[in-house]
């Protein structure tokens, strides 16, 4: 309970983070045109001026990063330590049992440090550093052999233990973490559009 509680408050700490660098980096997304305002009055008089508004983070771009900190949290704290245990007291009897047991091991493990891969990921996406876009395609294949993996364990693992395979019944987690992964690559491709931010161009 207590264990829950704490994932609870870091989830709701990288929500409330993810709110405050989209707000804080808002003006690293560049300027649109605003809507057109009428000046003077009368004949050859009157004109129209449209004037630039800050563009600020794209919708998409912080629900993804959001997303992506939230999952990054129970990727590391949840899902993670659970594939360590059901793995370690996976039965190993039979080829298909060992194969199940360590490849659960080493999904879980792979899953800790990939969510703390994607909450630096998120966090550079929200920046707006042009750089993440190298980094998140590496995370992206990263994420997507990892969740394909926990996919084809879990349902091995239902096949190898008697009973009801309950494992199974986390394959729509993979399946969201694979949806997350070309999310979290479009977002990575939005940080290329438009000018680069100005601190960006001052350094180079």
């Amino acid at each position: 309970m207590l264990y829950a509680l704490f994932v609870l408050g870091i989830a709701m700490v990288a929500v409330v983070a993810t709110a405050y660098w989209s707000v804080r980096f808002a003006a690293r997304w560049g300027s649109v045109p605003g809507p057109a305002l009428r000046l003077g009055r009368g004949a050859y008089r009157e004109s129209r001026v449209s004037r630039e508004v800050p563009r600020g983070t794209p919708s998409p771009i912080t629900w993804t990063a959001g997303i992506g900190m939230v999952w990054s949290v129970l990727t590391s704290l949840v899902f993670a330590p659970m594939m360590l245990c059901v793995g370690a007291m996976t039965d190993g009897v039979g080829l298909i049992g060992v194969v199940t047991g360590v490849g659960l091991v080493v999904t879980g493990s792979s899953g800790f440090f990939l969510g703390l891969a994607l909450a630096c990921i998120a966090y550079f996406v929200l920046r707006r550093d042009r750089e993440v876009v190298d980094l998140a395609e590496g995370a992206v294949v990263w994420s997507v052999l990892h969740h394909l993996s926990g996919l084809l364990f879990v349902v091995l693992h239902a096949i190898v233990t008697p009973g009801p395979g309950l494992l199974i019944l986390t394959a729509p987690i993979w399946v969201f973490g694979l949806a997350h992964a070309y999310a979290l690559q479009d977002a990575a491709q939005l940080t290329l559009e438009g000018p680069p931010p100005d601190d960006e161009i001052i350094a180079a």
